[in-house]
């Protein structure tokens, strides 16, 4: 399935979860009364503009130079920043309708992207696995390489940007389908006082 697509049917999902809270008036003046409804607002949006974050990735010029190009490490500083940020907002989003999804038991990829963002961007220096580094001459916009060194041994983990964002959105979809039918049942549950 190609990253469109995925990113599509992403976004599909975040609207729909809008349209189950929105498409009851009752039940959505409810909502907005409840501690919760600045939770579900933020986290819808921040759904929204990751999204975008992650397709505007494949759109914005990006030097090929990348072993002189600072940007480079911009962009895939970001780009894991903005997976972490999606992956938080999914988890607020499902606390809110009392839902708990625990990415690194339920979603291995997702997990994954976790780890790299941290290794990679979150915390390289000072990390129980040893120091991490991103390999300036192979930062690249469909790859790029995490070098991770301990006393024994340097591993080389070549990390392809597409494959990343694919696994991301298809389970963010499976999260947020969840998340969706939650949502609904709680709806369903509620009734005027």
């Amino acid at each position: 399935m190609s990253l469109k697509t995925l990113f599509d049917e992403f976004n599909q999902s975040v609207s729909e979860i809008r349209d189950v809270i929105n498409d009851n008036l009752a039940f959505h003046t409810h909502l907005a009364k409840t501690e919760e409804w600045s939770q579900i607002c933020s986290a819808l949006d921040t759904l929204d503009d990751t999204a975008l974050a992650m397709d505007a990735y494949w759109s914005v010029q990006f030097d090929p130079d990348a072993q002189n190009n600072g940007s480079a490490y911009l962009f895939i500083y970001g780009l894991l920043q903005a997976m972490c940020l999606q992956q938080n907002a999914i988890m607020s989003l499902a606390k809110c309708f009392d839902l708990t999804i625990k990415v690194a038991n339920e979603y291995p990829f997702m997990a994954q992207v976790r780890e790299h963002r941290d290794w990679a961007v979150g915390h390289p220096v000072t990390n129980s696995h040893g120091p991490h580094t991103l390999s300036r001459p192979n930062l690249h916009r469909d790859s790029f390489e995490l070098v991770s060194n301990n006393s024994k041994v340097t591993l080389r983990q070549r990390i392809g940007t597409e494959s990343i964002c694919s696994g991301q959105f298809r389970e963010g979809k499976q999260a947020l389908q969840r998340i969706k039918t939650a949502v609904a049942q709680k709806r369903e549950g509620w009734s005027v006082s």
